[in-house]
């Protein structure tokens, strides 16, 4: 009856809205993606300021991603090619006519690339 519509529409309701709230969750494009690099970084020392373009940014990290011999260098070199592409797709994001089309399964897995190397040992705290 009126009772089961009623559940339904209810169990309806809160399964899209868990499915929105975790989408939302999720970034998209390069900048937000770019975002959450710096947030998470920023958690193990590395910072910068709103200031700093990409480049430097990048320059800051790739600075970070330096081989000491306790690094697996095949994973600080995919490292430093995923942070090349991610600061890429943020440049053209905000400055070419047309955005990077990079799919947001890609812009993940770059950043998911720079953070491994630097969470795994954990980074330097700044040396400003």
């Amino acid at each position: 009856g009126l009772a089961g519509v009623l559940l339904v529409a209810l169990v309806l309701a809160v399964l899209a809205w868990r499915r929105r709230r975790r989408l939302a969750s999720v970034p998209r494009g390069p900048e937000e993606w770019w975002a959450r690099l710096r947030a998470d970084l920023a958690a193990h020392g590395v910072r910068w300021t709103d200031a700093t373009t990409p480049r430097q940014a990048a320059a800051l990290v790739h600075g970070r991603l330096r081989a000491d011999g306790t690094q697996d260098v095949t994973a600080l070199l995919e490292a430093r090619r995923a942070l090349d592409a991610l600061v890429a797709a943020v440049e053209a994001d905000r400055y070419a006519p047309r955005p990077a089309d990079a799919t947001a399964e890609e812009l993940g897995s770059w950043v998911a690339a720079v953070e491994r190397p630097l969470v795994a040992v954990g980074a330097r705290p700044d040396e400003d």
